[in-house]
């Protein structure tokens, strides 16, 4: 299996990555047809409060100064807040229904 930064660093050998957050790296998006390095921001909010001991508020603004703060260029990462809670409740409602003998 290809990793995720092999794989960007094929397709932009400019992209940026964020140095520690390795396991934040979720993918990569395409802007203005560059590949750049996509981050979860839960992940690195996670990873700031389990390693240095933040609260979720000091992590939280720990990553929007010191990490989403900074722009390098078209190669700056991108750090994407991921949603998905209304995912989940809407299949398990669907789901619900089905049980119930109602069909979608």
């Amino acid at each position: 299996m290809t990793d995720i930064r092999d794989e960007l660093a094929d397709m932009n050998p400019e992209a940026l990555l964020a140095d520690g957050f390795d396991g934040a790296l979720v993918g990569y998006a395409v802007v203005n047809d560059r590949p750049i390095a996509l981050y979860s921001a839960q992940k690195i909010i996670d990873q700031l409060m389990k390693q240095d001991g933040l609260t979720e508020e000091e992590a939280i603004e720990h990553f929007e100064f010191n990490i989403v703060g900074g722009y390098h260029g078209p190669n700056t990462p991108l750090f994407h807040w991921f949603r998905w809670e209304g995912v989940a409740e809407s299949v398990g409602a669907s789901d619900a229904r089905k049980d119930q003998g109602n069909q979608d």
